[in-house]
């Protein structure tokens, strides 16, 4: 239950039928802090909501609803940060993810001196979508109709805009939306997030030939960007493709000073790789931009990502395994799982027991050899891996012919059947070290993004014994004394993910050890991007599935 003084801040909301009320009855603005009911609602912006109340006396109300409580937050369920919708005569007209005091306090501003100006006529009320989810509890086709205010995306030309690492660590986000806003154009969705690599490498297709182009892709995947959904609020003779090309700019910063001194490029650019805002130059990529950052506001227009086991005989290779993997990655699979594998005797068990293609061929061509296999996901995976075994593409790299020397599901309905056979869910314990709280939400979003599910989380201080049984085989090494003071000098995050090989994606995920190495090496990995050194490298994970069971029986006593 809140304290008191938490409840005079709140109207909590315990049930579908009491958010359908409160939307349809508050006036003025209306304020809900969503939150998991573990975490609660944050304390830090209570003093904040309090003084806005008295200040706008009945223009502004808040609320706050546990995502477990009410059916429609279903999307907000197991995060850490609060997500703040805000209403205004039962329409959405604004949203901040995250615990951001500045940014909360000038959105309501905003938001209280728009609902004046529409009271005095000189306004309008425009709808958002929240790019988490898109969130209509109540039934508002007849409201829309009458008012026709509300924004309908299919209607308007919308572009996607990503504002680039080193801008937003410089602290000149604010600034941007400012010059945004001032320049008529609506903001339908924000997000904060550390790009990947693979959709980098789609982002700069264009660039793939040219030789800085892995120096662009390691700056990009290096924190976090700024990503926007834009739109007209207005009616104007080019679409906010064009015009937002004509903002920012040419794609050289430098050029920009001297063509458009006034430009974003120009303002907040270095070079032309540092040059601060991306953004589509056709319509078409703006869809498949769209697509990716804001699925909830672009519809789904990729074709649905397969996945596929795929097996390759490695002594039947001309050349070392990487070959094969290059010419994979060239086709554009992601691969999502990978290990070297040897089909001996002990397997046979199994895979009698699983009728279908796989089995009988390992049993023919795929006992006692070394195998690699690989989870591969693309948009056709299922035909694609099919057509580049049966094809000419892989046929150099191999001694035999490649129907002796490859394997892939050849239907979608064995997919998964193959898959738990060679890469069954299985979880592994991950810890977000106390010198990386303070970005745990950026971590947690990573985990998500990268497929992992949540299975159990606890944040708590280490004791002495704890940080021994975590880190065993440490106990003799010389710097074992001061691994510990550092682990136990505050909370630190623990997390059970689950996964297809947990253990490996995870380790994966993180990088190397040592957060220089992983800048060389693996330049996307939350070690290279967060890490410090070797001690303090900001993350955690179990060496191997041995481990696993133990550790989760320690850390998690209270949840067994």
């Amino acid at each position: 239950m809140p304290g008191k003084r938490t409840a005079e801040v709140y109207t909590y909301i315990n049930s579908d039928g009491e958010w359908d009320s409160l939307i349809s009855s508050t006036h003025g603005l209306l304020v809900i802090e969503i939150h998991a009911e573990w975490c609660g609602t944050c304390k830090a912006l209570h003093g904040i909501f309090k003084r806005f109340t008295f200040e706008h006396l009945g223009d502004i109300h808040f609320a706050a609803a546990a995502a477990e409580s009410i059916s429609y937050l279903e999307a907000y369920r197991g995060r850490c940060q609060p997500t703040f919708h805000m209403y205004a005569s039962q329409v959405l007209v604004g949203v901040i993810h995250g615990s951001r005091g500045a940014q909360i306090q000038e959105k309501m501003l905003e938001l209280l001196q728009k609902e004046k100006d529409i009271a005095s006529g000189e306004g309008v009320r425009i709808e958002v979508v929240d790019s988490e989810s898109q969130l209509y509890p109540l039934d508002i086709a007849e409201m829309r109709e009458n008012q026709g205010l509300v924004l309908e995306l299919e209607e308007k030309e919308v572009t996607v805009v990503v504002i680039k690492p080193d801008v937003v660590k410089a602290g000149k986000v604010e600034e941007i939306m400012e010059e945004i806003n001032d320049k008529g154009i609506q903001v339908l969705a924000r997000e904060e997030l550390i790009l990947t690599g693979s959709f980098v490498e789609e982002l700069y297709i264009h660039l793939r030939d040219q030789p800085q182009f892995p120096d662009l892709v390691a700056f990009m995947t290096g924190g976090p960007s700024v990503c926007l959904a834009l739109t007209q609020s207005s009616n104007k003779d080019k679409g906010i493709v064009e015009e937002f090309r004509n903002i920012i700019g040419p794609y050289d910063a430098e050029l920009a000073r001297v063509e458009a001194p006034t430009s974003l490029r120009a303002k907040y650019g270095t070079d032309a790789i540092y040059n601060a805002i991306h953004a589509n130059s056709t319509r078409e990529q703006a869809a498949r931009e769209l697509a990716f950052c804001f699925p909830k506001l672009g519809g789904d227009k990729r074709g649905e990502i397969q996945r596929i086991l795929a097996l390759v005989r490695l002594d039947s290779l001309k050349k070392d395994k990487e070959e094969i993997l290059c010419q994979i990655r060239e086709a554009r699979f992601e691969i999502a799982c990978i290990r070297e594998i040897s089909f001996g005797q002990d397997k046979l068990h199994e895979l009698s027991e699983q009728d279908g293609s796989m089995s009988s061929y390992i049993t023919k061509y795929m006992i006692d050899t070394p195998v690699l296999a690989l989870c591969l996901c693309r948009e056709d995976a299922v035909q694609g891996w099919l057509e580049m075994i049966e094809g000419d593409k892989v046929e150099s790299v191999c001694e035999e012919q490649n129907t002796k020397v490859f394997y892939g599901s050849s239907q979608e309905a064995e997919v998964e059947p193959d898959l738990d056979l060679i890469f069954p869910v299985d979880q592994t314990v991950a810890v977000i070290k106390p010198d990386a709280m303070e970005h745990k939400d950026q971590v947690l979003k990573r985990i998500e993004d990268s497929g992992f599910h949540i299975a159990m989380q606890k944040e708590t201080e280490l004791s002495q014994d704890l940080v021994s049984t975590i880190y065993q085989n440490k106990n003799e090494s010389d710097y074992y004394d001061s691994l510990e003071e550092f682990m136990c000098s505050g909370p630190s995050l623990m997390l059970v993910l689950s996964k297809r090989d947990a253990v490996n994606n995870w380790r994966n995920l993180i990088g190397p050890v040592d957060p220089v190495e992983a800048q060389e090496i693996a330049p996307t990995c939350l070690r290279a991007i967060f890490g410090k050194d070797i001690l303090e490298n900001r993350l955690h994970g179990c060496s191997s599935r041995e481990r696993v069971d133990d550790l989760i029986k320690v850390i998690f006593e209270d949840n067994q």
